[in-house]
């Protein structure tokens, strides 16, 4: 701030400097200059100060007096978006435009928002003639004071730049396609697993083996009849069957002790097999569950889904670009990326949290599709979001003190929460919902029942069509030896 030091003809100089944002008309541009000390002679001809004073003080004041901050920015929902009427820009929202406000606030100045850059790029990209684009060029050609958008703290980029200290924390997640549901025809089986139905075909074998034998015992020892014995075993076989299906009533039980006792323990058996089975049976008609879901990274990656994010991700992250991601998709916005994985289901696509859940809550709360695009607990990075300054900036310090305050207060996850709570409440209002919470069986929850229906009568008419062309085979072959 120390302007100029006039020399004086005696030998002697004064040093002179200007006070920024004194008069809101002039602000921080240079104007009459104030004198701040001399240097002089004293009578033992010694070098001194008069005044010695600090000649390199503070003398940004407290008060801008209403001066104005130019910002970089475009439109980045949550954090930053214009709201405009009647082409105009009358207000903003977002959780980077309250902070700014309190900013501009607690120093008494006004921000000016300029439009997003004109060469279309947002953040900028780094040419080979070494300058760079979007917002990040306007900042370095002195076009503005700030960057008012997501910006990470990333120090790799230019050494031209400062930042604040973090006002927020997000996380660089992996998102892809929820799990889809099991189809209902599945249902049936899918009440027990593999192994248990494996065990279930066993023990009907082992019973019908243990039925047999003592049938056959019996009939060899009390009764020494083995063929009486065998059609009494087939006797019981369809008894067995009729019990299985209809139950105790339409069957008498058998008179033989050990086989009573036998056929007893399977009746018990067969009670709690199927009461536990209708039992569950009822929740997989209702709800027929989820195929399983990408828990980590290395699942993500060895899926068939191709993987994608931002292209100014790849810019902060070239490494994604190599192995083992190989990102092949590049996204203009990352609502292109979620509209991919909502659509086709081909895509996972790494992104920050604060978007992806702006974005969820926004487009996708009605019920049947709240639950289309996931993410699991692991995070590829997380990420400071600050201001991006000039180096030099003249109000770094005041700013890091506001924003710890805000920080150390709660105020700005409490901000987080409201737009959030907002945005949740003003798409549900578009969202019709159901009267109750009643689920009302239809077809498509009985999908399995009707396929084991028409399952049935197709191989009871290929039964039918098969004992015919076998009669019909058989009558042939009787007459062509009869001629014969």
């Amino acid at each position: 701030m120390l302007e100029s030091a006039r020399i004086q003809e005696d030998g002697l100089f004064e040093t002179y400097s200007w006070y920024p944002y004194v008069h809101p008309e002039i602000c921080a541009e240079s104007y009459e200059p104030v004198l701040l000390d001399c240097w002089v002679f004293d009578s033992t001809r010694n070098r001194h100060f008069v005044r010695n004073i600090n000649l390199f003080q503070n003398k940004i004041p407290d008060d801008l007096q209403g001066c104005p901050l130019v910002a970089s920015s475009f439109d980045y929902p949550p954090l930053f978006s214009k709201i405009r009427h009647a082409d105009t820009v009358d207000s903003s929202e977002g959780i980077l435009s309250s902070l700014l406000q309190v900013l501009a606030k607690k120093l008494n100045m006004s921000i000016r928002f300029l439009e997003p850059p004109a060469d279309g790029e947002l953040w900028g990209r780094l040419s080979r003639n070494g300058t760079w684009s979007g917002v990040t060029g306007e900042l370095l050609r002195r076009d503005s004071d700030l960057i008012a958008t997501a910006y990470f703290t990333v120090h790799n980029f230019t050494y031209d730049l400062e930042f604040t200290v973090p006002y927020f924390i997000d996380h660089l997640k992996w998102y892809f396609p929820c799990p889809t549901p099991w189809p209902r025809w599945m249902s049936l089986s899918r009440v027990f697993r593999i192994s248990l139905w494996l065990v279930n075909v066993v023990s009907h074998l082992i019973m019908s083996f243990a039925m047999h034998s003592v049938q056959s015992i019996y009939n060899k020892i009390i009764q020494n009849h083995v063929k009486l014995g065998r059609e009494n075993f087939r006797l019981w076989v369809l008894h067995f069957g009729e019990i299985r299906m209809i139950g105790l009533s339409s069957v008498s039980p058998p008179n033989i002790v050990v086989t009573r006792i036998i056929f007893s323990s399977w009746v018990i058996y067969c009670m709690a097999m199927n009461n536990v089975y209708q039992t569950f049976l009822t929740s997989y008609f209702t709800n027929p569950g989820m195929h399983h879901k990408i828990s980590n990274e290395d699942e993500l990656l060895a899926s068939r889904l191709r993987l994608g994010t931002h292209i100014s991700v790849t810019t902060m992250f070239p490494e994604l670009k190599t192995n083992p991601y190989k990102i092949d998709v590049l996204c203009e916005t990352y609502d292109e990326c979620q509209e991919i994985v909502f659509k086709h289901r081909t895509l996972a696509y790494l992104g920050p949290q604060s978007k992806g859940e702006y974005i969820l809550a926004k487009k996708y709360i009605n019920v049947e599709d709240s639950d289309v695009i996931c993410d699991f607990h692991e995070d590829f990075v997380f990420e400071f979001l600050t201001l991006p300054v000039v180096r030099g900036f003249p109000f770094l310090t005041k700013f890091d003190e506001i924003i710890l305050k805000l920080l150390e207060a709660g105020i700005v996850r409490e901000w987080w929460d409201l737009f959030i709570f907002k945005t949740v409440l003003s798409a549900r209002e578009k969202v019709e919902h159901a009267v109750d919470d009643y689920v009302m069986f239809s077809l498509q929850h009985l999908q399995s029942v009707f396929v084991c229906l028409f399952a049935g009568y197709t191989l009871s008419i290929v039964a039918f069509v098969t004992e015919i062309i076998w009669y019909i085979l058989i009558k042939r072959r009787s007459l062509l030896r009869h001629r014969r």
